[in-house]
């Protein structure tokens, strides 16, 4: 892993573990709060791939989806795939993932 990848996640991502009961101790993006999972299995799912759109779905930037990709390659072991999610983030993902053609990203049904 290269010096620059290092300081992506370094810039963007946290994991350090939290004494909030509230939240769940896991990584997530440090401007926002959002799970890192959440927005890879978004980007690789719903967005094939696309940065771009996983950026502006999530309002983020599309260097702090860049440093979550990064993350994930060096923790495979993360879970991108859970279904998992508060009644609002799966009715906003869900939202997202039905835009249409606008975004290239849903299916015809």
């Amino acid at each position: 892993m290269s010096t620059e990848d290092l300081n992506l996640i370094e810039q963007y991502i946290t994991d350090d573990a939290t004494s909030d009961h509230r939240r769940r101790n896991e990584p997530v993006f440090k401007r926002t709060g959002t799970p890192v999972w959440a927005v890879i299995g978004y980007c690789l799912r719903a967005c094939d791939g696309s940065v771009e759109l996983a950026a502006q779905d999530y309002c983020l930037t599309q260097e702090e989806v860049r440093a979550a990709l990064v993350y994930y390659q060096q923790h495979p072991e993360l879970d991108v795939c859970r279904e998992e999610v508060s009644d609002s983030a799966a009715e906003t993902l869900s939202g997202r993932m039905h835009l249409g053609p606008t975004h290239g990203t849903a299916s015809a049904a």
